[in-house]
């Protein structure tokens, strides 16, 4: 969890606020999955992951992970490539530029960070390799090759297939001096017409002259992933065969025709090449290849979880990685050992669905429920949906009892005993639920379903012949509101038109008592919410609107296209279509604060919401972040104690978020001058709540700030030389 740290000084007498750390406190919980890995040659036992959880670290000797993110500052939560140097790691993401990690600082800077395509602002280019190389950091990606000013990050030269490259798809560097070799391929996706593009590319370092090299022109034969130096020869690992490159003939020689089959990772040490790739029987293998006869010296089969993994290599260990599955072994036995990550990673990268109290959360990730502890901050353990295409849609907490929604039926889990205990709607693709005392309500692909919970008997309403729509309407929120139930609802109209609206059905009989319909452009425009707020209900949406329950009219409310929104008390948490999470005052209407990957949230594609009176959580594609809602419980129950603290200390101010009043706590370990002072976001001077001389003890200062705004708010303590800030949310 990052703690609010600040760098405060004076320019041209403006207060302002430099954060060193992102300044929110987030505690977030991610997938491994694998895509690079990299030996420490600079720390003894140390290996870097780039993957969908960002970067992680591994520490053999103390058997330890860590991982950074985008509270660090990451551009982009999945990690696509890793390069490790003595101060910092270069870490490639995809679809997110480029970033360097300090890691003494425990920070990210991002660079590369244009758009990648014109049609996409949001889509930065996905980094597949990057070598720095004294002044100049050269980077593979998706869209083309480029050289990067080490000291300033700049972009200094540009190169794509109009320049000359064989492909824009950069997958692997060697460097001999003179010129560097890029082991390119396509990747994009082809049906009909398989790719005929990539290859080798050679481009001089000084002329920038640009020349490529192709094996033939059958489809995937010139798909290169992998390529290594090896003076007069380069190694190249793709399309086909294992292949040796004489940089001389400019020409291509199969290493070990018949043996090794479709290879696409290479690698060397002092003595041996290393392979990995299929076998004549198909089954994959890493083979290991004398450097200087060209002799098969020994080739095992690769674990079972290990199909197109990825390689590192030391003295004397080898490690083996894909996905969340990492192997060891002593390259002179070549019998791996499985590193077991423990509870350390979700065990996949997409979340759906997130559920809880102050203590737990329970999150979908894929095909699995995880149960998160909150106080200690760490995955306690998993368990798989027990049917086959399992995917978690979404899941509702209900006293001992967990209802998940997933693509093969809704399934009942008993969260004391930790076991599954029955399953309804077998084969359907439930999407939430809804529970009353009698009713579990559930969205189906084939409509409402509403099951008894003592007899499970189960009655299905079907929106589609009313509607008149083509399919089954999705059914995207349900509100059970006394005898009636509403339900949000999209799909097409006869096939062509995209609609949605609302539906008031009898909770007895599940006739429809009313509905509505609005034409929208695209289904980004379609209700997802609706919540009920007693004469009406607030809708998301194009916008977010009241609804009249009397007539099904429309009154626009907060001028903001969202999908799912969740109210707590007067903080309404709305997700903004792929652009993160915003928070709202309900009353007003005015946004509070806004979330996304920028400022420590993991992924700007949000599936869900929950909200305690400690944290929100959200489940996302990159995994589950969870926002400390400070104030709540950071009051320690010692501050209005009698007595001489040991620390000078500023505390939390309580309540927070407060209207219109707070306490803001402190302590003094000895007399000394205090000066305690409030400022808005643009660190622009708001009051001062004291400035004296105090003795040491614990004192209280109350801020009314009826007469602001409502937003965030920081109050600054400066005693004995010292500094120390905190943040503070008030909501009118």
């Amino acid at each position: 969890m990052k703690r609010i740290v600040f760098l405060w000084f004076i320019v041209s007498g403006v207060l302002c606020i430099s954060h060193s750390q992102e300044d929110l406190e987030w505690s977030n919980y991610i997938a491994l999955a694998g895509r690079s890995i990299a030996m420490d040659p600079f720390r003894d036992g140390v290996i870097w992951i780039a993957g969908s959880g960002g970067l992680s670290r591994f520490d053999s000797h103390s058997d330890s992970w860590q991982s950074y993110t985008t509270a660090e500052g990451l551009s982009r939560t999945w990690g696509r490539s890793v390069f490790v140097d003595k101060d910092f790691i270069w870490v490639g993401t995809e679809s997110g530029g480029a970033n360097l990690f300090d890691i003494k600082n425990e920070h990210f800077t991002p660079f590369l960070q244009f758009p990648a395509y014109q049609h996409d602002s949001d889509v930065r280019p996905t980094v597949n390799v990057i070598y720095p190389e004294g002044e100049i950091i050269w980077v593979g990606t998706d869209n083309g090759f480029f050289a990067v000013d080490a000291a300033t990050l700049d972009t200094l030269r540009t190169f794509t297939m109009a320049d000359g490259l064989g492909e824009n798809y950069i997958f692997s560097i060697a460097d001999d001096g003179e010129y560097l070799w890029l082991a390119t391929a396509f990747g994009g996706f082809y049906t009909m017409h398989p790719p005929l593009t990539g290859g080798l590319t050679r481009l001089n370092k000084s002329t920038y002259e640009i020349k490529n090299f192709r094996v033939a022109d059958q489809p995937y034969a010139n798909s290169f992933v992998s390529v290594v130096d090896e003076g007069e020869y380069l190694l190249v690992a793709g399309g086909r065969n294992l292949l040796l490159f004489s940089k001389k003939h400019e020409k291509f020689f199969p290493v070990l025709k018949d043996i090794i089959h479709s290879p696409h990772i290479v690698l060397k040490d002092e003595k041996d090449i290393w392979c990995i790739g299929r076998s004549e029987e198909t089954n994959n293998y890493l083979f290991r290849i004398d450097r200087v006869t060209g002799r098969m010296k020994e080739s095992v089969p690769l674990p079972q979880n290990i199909s197109r993994g990825r390689i590192a290599v030391d003295e004397s260990l080898i490690y083996l990685m894909q996905d969340n599955h990492i192997y060891v072994s002593s390259k002179e036995a070549l019998e791996f050992k499985q590193i077991h990550t423990g509870n350390h990673f979700l065990p996949g990268r997409f979340c759906y669905a997130v559920n809880g109290d102050n203590n737990r959360l329970f999150a979908g990730s894929d095909d699995s429920i995880v149960l998160i502890d909150k106080l200690e901050e760490s995955i306690i353990n998993a368990w798989n949906i027990p049917v086959s295409n399992g995917t978690i849609r979404g899941m509702t907490l209900e006293g001992n009892y967990l209802w998940v929604g997933t693509n093969n039926g809704l399934h009942q889990f008993d969260i004391r005993n930790f076991v599954f205990k029955n399953t309804y709607l077998s084969s359907h693709r439930v999407h939430f639920t809804v529970i009353d005392e009698q009713y579990v309500w559930a969205s189906s692909h084939l409509g409402l379903y509403r099951i008894d919970k003592a007899t499970g008997q189960k009655i299905n309403k079907r929106l589609s012949p009313e509607l008149n729509t083509f399919g089954e309407p999705r059914i995207s929120d349900i509100v059970l509101d006394g005898d009636v139930v509403w339900l949000s609802y999209s799909g097409r109209e006869s096939g062509a038109w995209i609609i949605t609206g609302i539906v008031k059905l009898d909770r007895t009989t599940l006739g429809t008592l009313a509905k509505s319909k609005y034409d929208i452009a695209d289904y980004t425009e379609a209700i997802e919410t609706i919540i009920d707020r007693g004469d009406y209900l607030l809708a998301s949406g194009k916008q977010i609107s009241r609804i009249s329950k009397d007539n099904l009219t429309v009154e626009p409310f907060i001028d903001q296209k969202v999908g799912k929104m969740v109210l707590n008390e007067s903080n309404l948490w709305a997700i903004k279509r792929s652009q993160g999470v915003i928070l709202f005052d309900i009353e007003t209407g005015d946004e509070i604060l806004s979330l996304n990957e920028s400022n420590g949230l993991l992924h700007n594609r949000v599936t869900d919401i929950f909200v305690s009176d400690q944290y929100a959580s959200f489940s996302t594609y990159g995994g589950i972040s969870s926002l400390h809602l400070p104030g709540i419980t950071d009051v320690p129950d010692d501050i209005w104690k009698s007595g001489v603290p040991t620390t000078l200390s500023l505390h939390q101010n309580y309540p927070n978020p407060f209207n219109p009043s707070t306490n803001i706590a402190f302590s003094l370990p000895s007399a000394m001058h205090v000066k305690l002072a409030i400022y808005d976001q643009l660190g622009r001077h708001i009051t001062t709540l004291v400035d004296r001389y105090l003795e040491a003890g614990f004192y209280n200062e109350t801020f009314d700030a009826g007469y602001l705004s409502s937003g965030v708010y920081f109050y600054r303590l400066e005693a004995g030389g010292m500094s120390k800030v905190r943040k503070m949310l008030y909501v009118r």
